[in-house]
């Protein structure tokens, strides 16, 4: 019993340690999963990035509370950094900000106020207005003492300039611009009808003058070719397109086929240039023929209804033949200006005032009663300027009033509370272009990405190569199907190599999967189609290069014959039978994902020169066969010695391939045959039917002898009556018997020799090497 409580008050003791152990989350003020989430996060549309291209993705931050706009978020390489703050990240996308409730600071009211700029640098202005004010206008004048370049201001400092001073027009700069999926070579065919516009989505840079122009031929009398430019605020003309009022008139005919738009306010960014048909036409007639580019997937051209705000719709395939040609301007500032003649849009600086103060239809973004508005005026250079003149009118309580007093203004460091209408306490999801970060990379390799902001780091691995290896994925599949067909292709030097790998297999099953992604084209977003076919080409084979290549005719001596083989001399003389060439390369195998594996790979060429049967030929390598890989599996193999049985016709070679990674060289590698000795031994063409030969195995020694059987039944027995009867009769004449008789078949061995013009020495000879004895062949050539 005692033993039951003390285990139950251990229990006890447990039970309440783990609950003071286990982590509560109403004590510690997050969940578990909160306070491990990373607040960073990127996603890349590619990880093969052209040189000098600017990364494309996208850079996700979770934040769940306020954050000072000065915390930097620097994006790095091995080879380089770069750092932003978060504030002027989140200003560079033309995001709203909204700060912690403090109010701001005018101060040193003044009809005039001068700005001083010792370099690129902003410094800040102010205006005071009610909150809620109805503000119905707004001038001033700016002076230069010395001009500065490139001044904007941002009203109400937002993220948004309202207000460039681009300079005067000088010229159109020379390099076009295209969009990005363009590759300016002729596919296909389209045609102009009428009440669509045949469009290009193009990225253009700050700019008051375009030079747009175009490829089309006229089919009819009817028609007249426009060009314009259309904004898309959502930056999706899919959405929705605004404007078009900016158009110019396209020449019908001639070579130069351009025409100019001069545009009342600066635009900047992502546009839409067409072009399109006007006058009067036949509805649904053919008007122009327009070339098309359409050799890969495009999401950067779009045909889109004449109705503003309709939807516009991809091509999918197709690019049309349309760039643009930008302005290039003298932006210094001049010595007067007014605020109205460089605004982005029109009233874009009363705009910004009426966002920040909550005017009609606006909520504002002023918290307090007075409202100081503050002005981000920003330089690229030195210089001082003057702001005078001002005139702000508005209405407050039914009252019209007005101001001409400018405003220092201290900004204070209060922490950002919302994004883009984000509240950040309350969990917010900002996405932040990669692009933004402007970075590029001049060498190609491989590279880690990482991205550093609030103690925490992400990173991606990227590939920086020449823009002609980057490819779609119809150009991927196209290309490694061809790649392959070479590969699998059984004559070629490639075929071998890779059947030593044991990779024919798997190109053979990496071909079948590709040809099935040509289904996922136009359904799979690009990206991620591209990357799955780059997974499943990751570790196969696509480039074969050769270096270092040697050859030589092998000239085998003696002493590289083997004892154990046999009579060395007779083996030696055997090799005429054969020449051997062998080669020696360098065979580097890369790998999609660029991974490289180096051989040394041995091509032995062993061209017959007479006809061989069954003969063995030995293969002498300076490594145990065991660690050689070949292309040919041998009979047998005893350490650094394979065995093969070949059978060629005069003139036919046989390859037999070799690869290592061992350092070897030309001489380490030999070649020895051996003839069967049916072939060593024979007798066929001695002009004797030999008693292992007959008409079938040797015609051309047996073909008399066969043509005269019938005769030999009727002549043998008779001969044998008739030399028994001389026998007889001359057996007192014989007094002893010679040392050697005459042959009757050598006999007919000389006869048929003279009979084709050989000499009897020759045949003499040709009896030597058959092993016939001098006293035979002698007695022989007396009874011919």
């Amino acid at each position: 019993m005692k033993e039951k409580r003390i285990l139950f008050i251990i229990a006890i003791l447990i039970l309440a340690l783990s609950f003071f152990c286990i982590p509560n989350p109403e004590l510690t003020g997050f969940t578990v999963s909160e306070a491990t989430k990373s607040p960073l996060s990127i996603s890349l549309d590619n990880t093969k990035i052209a040189i000098n291209a600017p990364i494309k993705g996208t850079l996700f931050l979770e934040l769940s509370e306020n954050i000072k706009p000065t915390e930097t978020i620097t994006i790095a390489t091995a080879t380089k950094s770069y750092s932003y703050t978060i504030e002027e990240i989140l200003k560079k996308a033309n995001y709203s900000i909204e700060y912690e409730s403090s109010e701001l600071n005018g101060t040193n009211e003044a009809t005039i106020k001068t700005l001083s700029f010792s370099n690129a640098a902003s410094q800040f202005l102010s205006l005071k207005i009610p909150r809620y004010a109805e503000v119905s206008d707004v001038s001033f004048t700016i002076e230069a003492i010395t001009s500065p370049t490139a001044l904007s201001m941002d009203f109400g400092n937002e993220g948004t300039i309202d207000w460039y001073y681009l300079g005067s027009f000088l010229a159109y700069n020379t390099t076009k611009i295209f969009s990005e999926d363009f590759d300016n070579t002729k596919e296909g065919t389209g045609y102009i009808k009428g009440n669509t516009y045949y469009c290009e989505f193009l990225n253009l840079p700050r700019t008051k003058h375009l030079t747009i122009a175009a490829n089309y031929t006229k089919l009819s009398t009817e028609g007249d070719l426009q060009a314009l430019a259309l904004s898309v605020p959502t930056g999706n003309p899919k959405i929705g397109w605004t404007g078009g009022s900016d158009s110019c008139d396209l020449p019908e005919s001639g070579t130069t086929k351009s025409c100019v738009i001069e545009m009342e306010h600066i635009i900047e960014g992502e546009y839409l240039i067409c072009i399109f048909a006007s006058g009067d036409y036949d509805a649904g007639k053919t008007l122009y023929e327009i070339p098309l580019d359409n050799s890969q997937e495009t999401d950067t051209a779009y045909t889109c209804p004449q109705e503003e705000n309709s939807i516009c719709t991809e091509t999918n395939f197709n690019n049309f033949f349309i760039s643009a040609q930008a302005g290039r301007y003298n932006n210094t500032l001049p010595k007067t200006i007014t605020a109205q003649d460089w605004e982005t849009f029109t009233d874009a600086v009363l705009t910004g005032i009426k966002y920040y103060v909550g005017s009609s239809p606006y909520n504002g973004l002023c918290k307090t009663n007075t409202c100081t508005v503050p002005i981000n005026i920003s330089v690229e250079s030195e210089g001082i300027i003057t702001f005078k003149d001002l005139s702000l009118i508005y209405e407050y309580n039914d009252i019209t009033q007005g101001s001409n007093i400018f405003y220092d203004v201290s900004i204070p460091d209060t922490d950002i509370t919302a994004i883009e209408d984000q509240i950040l306490k309350e969990g917010a999801t900002i996405e932040i272009p990669l692009e933004l970060f402007e970075w590029k990379e001049e060498t190609r390799g491989d590279y880690l990405l990482e991205i550093s902001f609030l103690s925490s780091t992400t990173n991606a691995a990227l590939s920086i190569k020449d823009a002609s290896e980057i490819l779609s994925a119809t150009t991927l599949i196209q290309t490694a199907t061809e790649t392959f067909d070479t590969f699998l292709e059984e004559t070629t030097e490639e075929y071998s190599i890779l059947l030593m790998l044991d990779k024919i297999s798997t190109i053979e099953q990496t071909q079948k999967d590709i040809g099935e992604y040509k289904n996922k084209i136009g359904f799979t977003e690009e990206s991620l189609l591209v990357e799955e076919i780059e997974k499943t080409l990751s570790e196969i084979p696509w480039k074969l290069t050769t270096s270092q290549t040697k050859s030589e005719t092998t000239e085998l001596k003696i002493t590289d014959i083997p004892e154990t083989l046999g009579d060395q001399k007779e083996i030696l003389s055997m090799q005429d039978a054969i020449t051997v060439k062998t080669t020696l390369k360098t065979i580097t195998i890369t790998k999609y994902n660029e991974e490289e594996t180096s051989y040394i790979l041995i091509k032995k060429e062993i061209t017959a020169n007479k006809d061989i049967e069954a003969a063995t030929l030995y293969e002498q390598s300076p490594i145990s066969f065991n660690e050689l890989l070949y292309s040919e599996k041998p009979e047998s193999t005893t350490g650094t010695q394979a065995e093969y049985i070949i059978n060629l016709k005069e003139g036919e070679t046989k390859e037999l391939y070799y690869l290592t990674t061992e350092a070897v060289s030309l001489s380490d590698f030999q070649s020895i045959l051996i003839l069967s000795e049916t072939e060593e031994a024979s007798t066929c063409g001695n002009f004797v039917c030999e008693r292992t030969e007959d008409t079938e195995s040797c015609p051309a020694d047996c073909e008399e002898e066969k043509e005269s059987l019938s005769l030999w039944y009727i002549i043998i027995p008779l001969a044998i009556i008739i030399f028994l009867a001389l026998l007889f009769f001359l057996r007192k004449k014989i007094s002893k018997p010679k040392e050697s008789t005459a042959n009757d078949p050598l006999v007919n061995f000389f006869k048929r020799g003279f009979a084709k013009g050989l000499k009897k020495e020759q045949l003499i000879e040709t009896l030597r090497k058959k092993g016939w004895k001098d006293v035979d062949i002698q007695a022989a050539v007396k009874r011919i």
